[in-house]
C-alpha cells in the first residue's frame, strides 16, 4: 500500500551532515529570506531570517527581496546584499558595516542611525533613502564606495568614478 502526503503551503526541511547543516525552504507564493550566515563556532551553519534585531552577520542575501521589512537594528555587517530589494525597507540602528550593497534598491529605505561606514554602494539606487549623510558622499570618499550610486537626493556623486 502507498501512502502520498501533500503538503500545498511550504516544505522546509534540514540536513545534518558530518556536522554541517542545510537548511532549505520553499514556501510557495512568499518571498521570504533564508540564507546561510556562515559557521557558528560550533561549527554549523546558521541561517538568517532577516527581520527586527536579526543576526545576520557575513550573510549571502545576494539579489534577496527585502522591501518593506523591519531590519531595525539588525546586524547585516560585512552580509552580501548586492542586488537585493531594500526599498522602503527600515535599517533604522541597523549594523551594515562593510555590507555588499552593491546594485541593491535602496529606494526610500529609512537608514536612521544605521552604521554604513565600509559599505559598498557601487551602482546602488538610494533616491529618497532618509536619514542618512550620504548626500554629501563623493566617488573619492575613504568612508564608502559610492561609484555610478544614485544618492538620497537622486543625482550622482561629485566627481562620480
Amino acid at each position: 500500500m502507498t501512502r502520498r502526503f501533500g503538503i500545498a503551503t511550504g516544505i522546509a526541511g534540514a540536513l545534518v551532515t558530518a556536522g554541517i547543516l542545510v537548511l532549505s525552504l520553499a514556501v510557495w507564493g512568499s518571498s521570504a529570506a533564508v540564507a546561510s550566515s556562515g559557521t557558528s563556532t560550533s561549527g554549523t551553519a546558521h541561517a538568517c531570517h532577516p527581520g527586527p534585531s536579526a543576526d545576520c552577520a557575513g550573510a549571502d542575501l545576494a539579489g534577496a527581496n527585502l522591501s518593506y521589512r523591519n531590519l531595525s537594528n539588525a546586524n547585516l555587517a560585512y552580509a552580501d546584499l548586492s542586488g537585493a530589494d531594500l526599498g522602503s525597507a527600515n535599517l533604522t540602528g541597523a549594523n551594515l558595516r562593510g555590507a555588499d550593497l552593491g546594485d541593491a534598491d535602496m529606494m526610500k529605505a529609512n537608514l536612521k542611525r544605521a552604521d554604513l561606514s565600509g559599505d559598498n554602494f557601487m551602482g546602488a539606487d538610494l533616491s529618497g533613502a532618509m536619514n542618512s549623510n550620504l548626500d554629501s558622499a563623493s566617488a573619492t570618499s575613504a568612508q564608502y564606495v559610492v561609484c555610478h550610486t544614485i544618492l538620497p537626493s537622486g543625482r550622482r556623486p561629485v566627481q562620480d568614478c
